[in-house]
């Protein structure tokens, strides 16, 4: 489960769902404790779409399907 870190503390994130509202992509899920809806507009996305085409992140991405694999392997070794 994602983890926030701040100063106010840490908080577990979770994502349920994705959906689209009017012209907002909404993410559906729980803040700690608190059911939540994250709104995100176009003027939200746009400024993501260049921190999203950074070589480490593309680099990420295409690892991902060896990582999930990895991690599913190591937690079958371990039950």
């Amino acid at each position: 489960m994602p983890m926030m870190k701040s100063p106010a503390g840490d908080m577990e994130i979770s994502v349920a769902g994705m959906t689209v509202e009017k012209n907002q992509i909404v993410a559906i899920g729980k803040f700690g404790a608190w059911d939540s809806k994250i709104y995100l507009t176009v003027e939200d996305i746009v400024p993501i779409i260049p921190m999203m085409l950074q070589w480490k992140i593309i680099h990420f991405i295409c690892k991902l399907p060896f990582l999930y694999i990895k991690s599913r392997v190591c937690k079958k070794a371990n039950s």
